[in-house]
């Protein structure tokens, strides 16, 4: 058996273990008062203070890239949330909401931790849909309310942009907020089926192909 193909064996016997990673779904109390979900006091907070100028959105909208497509998975912690802009549907930013504009905002994530992928810094800016801008909100409920400080597991595209290599954007059901003692959540509050096994399994798998893929870099 040569190289490549002990190699491919040994591949496949990672995405086997992948497979039959448990899975257990609850809703736990850790998110019941947390800030980074959008809790019926969350959601208050915001009426209170925007009233009329509050549109919620799920992702019924969007295009679905499976989270197994992700260029870029991550552990991180956010350093930052960017107040919200408005785009036009092609992406091209405006000064002000107009026909057809749409919002987002990014978070600065410092990468404690990748499981796939290659990223040059240690920090990445992500794209979300979303924000708060000219007194208007937009919240998309099947993301986070992210803070500062908040630990992050995120699934990643590269974002269209050839000015900067480490901004990206977040894959509809590849966001998960850390809390306590490693227990991992979806936007929803269930908790999620990411084992510390799996996440490991996924990490080794990527550093034995960035090992292999690394002779035909330029």
């Amino acid at each position: 058996m040569n190289t490549k193909s002990k190699i491919l064996k040994f591949l496949c016997i990672l995405f086997v273990l992948c497979l039959i990673t448990p899975c257990a779904f609850s809703i736990s109390d850790a998110v019941a008062d947390h800030p980074s979900f959008f809790t019926g006091k969350v959601m208050g907070e915001y009426l209170d203070n925007y009233g009329e100028n509050v549109s919620m959105i799920t992702a019924d909208f969007a295009p679905i890239i499976k989270i197994t497509r992700a260029d870029l998975v991550v552990r991180g912690t956010v350093k930052e949330v960017t107040p919200g802009s408005w785009y036009t549907a092609d992406g091209q930013p405006l000064e002000e909401t107009s026909f057809n504009s749409f919002m987002y905002h990014d978070i600065i994530v410092e990468v404690d931790e990748v499981y796939k992928g290659k990223t040059d810094g240690q920090t990445i800016t992500v794209r979300l849909i979303g924000g708060v801008a000219d007194d208007h909100v937009l919240i998309h409920l099947d993301s986070f309310n992210y803070r500062e400080n908040d630990q992050v597991i995120l699934y990643l595209t590269k974002f269209d942009s050839k000015e900067n290599a480490s901004h990206y954007s977040a894959i509809l059901g590849g966001e998960f907020l850390v809390i306590g003692d490693g227990l991992i959540f979806k936007p929803n509050g269930e908790e999620a089926a990411l084992s510390n096994t799996y996440l490991s399994v996924l990490k080794y798998s990527n550093m034995l192909i960035q090992w292999f893929l690394s002779p035909f870099r330029i």
